[in-house]
């Protein structure tokens, strides 16, 4: 299934505070059971509070110095899935107003449906003492032996499906797109 789904908006200030989140922003996070990201819980608070795992972090704040910096833009593709659905989209980042605001635009290029993955609910119950790093920009995941595989061939490599507990996911980035972003 191919579908378009409007453009989601969020702003921050100069010093990476939310100034702005839009509707179609608020409907996104209510899809994916984060009821709790109203505009009141996220207006005036960083950015970063949001941004999962470390290198993402970095990256991503990279990213907007270099979108200040410039005065350019930045545009990138990648995934956002949800346990039943994988979802990828395309993020752009501008600078807006003197100030060094920022505006991130994020864009569902296409979703397609598949059998849930429970590693990806945030939901899921127990979880075991293990972690399984996972590229927060492709969704690839991290094999032991430094092999990146999509999350659905790790999720059978590993035999993940038929597991109650699961290890929790280390949030990063993958070398490939580590350097297709810097």
């Amino acid at each position: 299934m191919n579908s378009t789904h409007a453009a989601t908006n969020l702003q921050t200030d100069g010093l990476d505070r939310i100034r702005s989140v839009d509707a179609a922003w608020i409907a996104f996070a209510l899809e994916n059971d984060a009821p709790e990201l109203t505009r009141d819980a996220v207006l005036g608070r960083l950015l970063w509070d949001f941004v999962e795992g470390p290198e993402l972090k970095l990256l991503y704040q990279g990213l907007s110095q270099r979108v200040r910096e410039s005065g350019g833009t930045i545009e990138f593709s990648c995934r956002c899935d949800s346990p039943n659905q994988a979802r990828w989209m395309r993020m752009r980042i501008e600078r807006v107003g003197e100030n060094g605001g920022l505006r991130f635009e994020s864009r569902t290029e296409r979703v397609e449906p598949r059998s849930p993955i429970s590693m990806l609910d945030t939901n899921h119950g127990e979880q075991s003492n293990g972690t399984l790093p996972i590229c927060s920009v492709c969704k690839a995941i991290r094999l032991g032996d430094e092999t990146w595989v999509d999350v659905e061939e790790a999720v059978t490599k590993l035999e993940l499906a038929s597991n109650e507990t699961l290890p929790r996911l280390s949030h990063g980035i993958c070398p490939p797109c580590a350097q297709r972003l810097r």
